[in-house]
């Protein structure tokens, strides 16, 4: 043996007394803090330390290793990665009711709603005072619309701690989900009594004020305050803009929405509502450097590209526009105002800079669309479709047959005919057609309009013009869009003659004044409201003469094809509410025609009052219909004394109720 050897067994013995009495100390350090510290204080320190990174973390972590780790993924928005961490310090430690807390905001990250309330209830299962817990579980439920359980969660954190601003806060949030705003408003107020630097709390009450209350005054007050609380928060700048720009204040909202701007110039909230308003004060040279550069800052976006397309549009850059449109319909190929602007600047605004390929695409579409209308009953608006295609490609046989078809369905021979005469011009061998318009042809032989020679029917005497505004809405110009779909359905009935004229009015006053001037008797004035999820039409049918309302009208509509939709069961309501009026055609002894018949609702022995013109109409006999055919029929005057005062055009309506 080395004369060394013994020497170095002594060294190890050394070392292995020196590690036994680290070991010792740091045992005793350890029972040390155990005993002075509580569990809360302990996990509080853990908590405070630095989180252990997931590329040098052991196989041996305990379940505060992975608890850490799952907050750094959590911190980061890897939730998948921090539920999986949580897990793990569950398998470890079952009672670690911080891990099922933060796995509960995990899986409510990801929408997880059931695994969120699950992991929360467990939480409070191991501490029933858990204020956190509470909250949290409260607002996964509010996130679900499960208002009536999240208050209950919420009611009980603030029993536990009643100075907890954000239990307070999210009670706030449920009531004013159920239009309670009076409880809202004082939870809020309670909110800031706690914590006065609440900043969402001001900007929530603003907007209260703002768009509920209409109290603009003390919604300013409040944005203001939240501006104070963070002066590089943008979303202050953005609400006093939006609500300057509502009140038509336009200078202090271009001003606001230019301090947000600075503060984030990637804000695309900021940048729209910037765009928006130099769009709607004319300003297209100021709103197009600002949509461009929304469309770069969101390409993918396709209200972007709509707003940019109207920004063309109105610039007479008609073929941008298209492009802009075109893409909004790549994006989403149901966005129905870009189809509609599509489809306007190729029949109205810039026709020959349209290539023919571009004409019998929409055609086709509109086509497509005509035949899913017809599959679902909807027969009027099948027609709208039809004819839409029609004018893309005016010379498509197999379209204007399907067209004629539907006119026969609808008892309105005589545009039948015209459509079908077409389809042979344009396909002379259309056997289908020529049958179609040979039977149409012997059955108008025997009719009422052939055997009277009535060659022309005069227009309805009920004339209507239509009024839109916007409220709330995602593409700017949703009223025009809507006016315009409404005009070109109405004129689909014979009842009324409509004005063909656009107009964006939101007064009643002024309603009334431009429709007496233009020589209407009716006026349908709507309001169009637009979220992701619906269309919303409230309607008003205003009686020119009277003043007063004939209809009222509450639509709203979810789901494909929805704008056009509303427009439709509008249109009909409408319809449906416009009284019976028509005019003399044609006087024969005691019989006359005249122009109403089964499209306008007339049937046999009914009995309609004939009115003098004047300045002061009056009723001057009755007659009783015999026959009714599609547009036109034949009565027979019932008051023989009042014979010789009946003469042609006289007005013929229902008796008043």
């Amino acid at each position: 043996m080395s004369p060394q050897q013994p020497q170095r067994c002594k060294l190890q013995k050394s070392k292995r007394s020196n590690s036994i009495t680290r070991i010792f100390y740091s045992k005793l350090i350890i029972f040390l803090i155990v005993s002075i510290l509580s569990p809360e204080q302990i996990f509080s320190a853990a908590r405070q330390a630095s989180p252990r990174q997931a590329s040098t973390k052991q196989v041996s972590l305990d379940a505060e290793g992975y608890f850490f780790n799952g907050n750094q993924y959590l911190a980061n928005h890897q939730y998948s990665e921090a539920i999986l961490e949580y897990k793990q310090a569950l398998v470890l430690n079952p009672y670690y009711k911080e891990a099922y807390l933060n796995l509960g905001r995990a899986y409510q990250s990801k929408e997880l709603f059931k695994e969120a309330v699950s992991s929360y209830q467990k939480a409070i299962a191991l501490d029933k005072n858990y204020v956190e817990a509470y909250i949290n579980l409260g607002v996964c439920y509010e996130k679900q619309n499960l208002l009536n359980k999240a208050q209950t969660a919420l009611k009980k954190a603030i029993e536990l701690d009643p100075v907890h601003p954000e239990a307070h806060f999210n009670l706030a949030n449920t009531f004013y989900k159920k239009e309670e705003l009076k409880d809202s408003i004082n939870e809020y107020i309670k909110t800031l009594k706690i914590d006065p630097t609440h900043f969402q709390a001001y900007i929530n009450l603003g907007s209260i004020y703002f768009k509920d209350l209409k109290d603009n005054k003390k919604a300013i007050d409040y944005f203001e305050q939240a501006k104070k609380i963070k002066p590089k928060d943008e979303i202050s700048y953005i609400k006093l803009g939006e609500l300057y720009f509502k009140e038509e204040l336009f200078d202090k909202a271009i001003s606001e929405y230019k301090k947000a701007i600075n503060l984030n110039p990637k804000n695309a909230t900021s940048l729209s509502q910037l765009g928006l308003l130099y769009l709607t004060i004319g300003r297209h040279k100021d709103a197009l450097p600002i949509a461009e550069k929304l469309v770069n800052i969101i390409p993918t976006n396709p209200l972007a590209h709509y707003t940019l397309g109207i920004i063309y549009e109105k610039s007479g850059r008609f073929e941008e526009a298209l492009n802009e449109f075109g893409t909004v319909l790549s994006l989403d190929p149901e966005d129905e105002p870009a189809s509609f602007k599509q489809e306007r600047i190729v029949l109205e605004l810039a026709p020959a800079k349209v290539s023919s390929i571009w004409r019998k695409q929409g055609s086709e579409k509109y086509s497509i669309n005509a035949q899913n209308h017809l599959k679902e009953g909807l027969l009027s608006l099948a027609a709208y479709e039809f004819k839409r295609s029609l004018e893309l490609d005016p010379q498509n046989p197999k379209t204007r047959l399907s067209l004629a078809k539907l006119y026969e369905l609808l008892g309105r021979k005589q545009l039948a005919i015209w459509e079908l005469m077409k389809v042979v011009e344009l396909d002379p061998n259309n056997l289908e057609a020529r049958d179609r318009l040979e039977k149409l042809y012997f059955e108008n032989e025997v009719s009422l309009t052939r055997k009277e020679k009535i060659t022309q029917i005069p227009a309805s005497e009920i004339t209507l013009i239509v009024c839109g505004t916007a409220g709330d809405y995602l593409h700017y110009g949703i009223e025009d869009v809507i006016v315009r779909m409404l005009i070109s359905l109405l004129k689909q009935f014979p009842q009324v003659t409509v004005i063909n004229e656009v107009l964006i009015l939101n007064d009643e006053k002024d309603v009334v004044a431009v429709g007496q001037n233009l020589g209407a008797k009716l006026a349908l004035m709507l309001k169009v409201n637009e979220n992701e999820e619906m269309v919303e039409i409230i309607a008003e049918l205003i009686d020119l003469n009277t003043v007063k309302k004939v209809l009222t009208a509450h639509l709203p509509i979810k789901g494909k094809d929805k704008l056009i939709k509303a427009a439709s069961f509008l249109a009909e309501k409408v319809i449906s509410a416009v009284p019976i009026q028509g005019v003399i055609m044609k006087l024969t002894n005691n019989e006359v025609i005249i122009n109403l018949g089964k499209t306008h609702g007339l049937k046999p022995d009914q009995i309609l009052e004939v009115w003098k013109r004047g300045e002061e109409p009056k009723s001057i006999g009755k007659i009783k219909i015999l026959e009714v055919a599609p547009e036109i029929s034949k009565a027979i005057i019932i008051t023989p004394m009042t014979l010789r005062f009946v003469e042609i055009n006289d007005i013929v309506k229902l008796p008043s109720k």
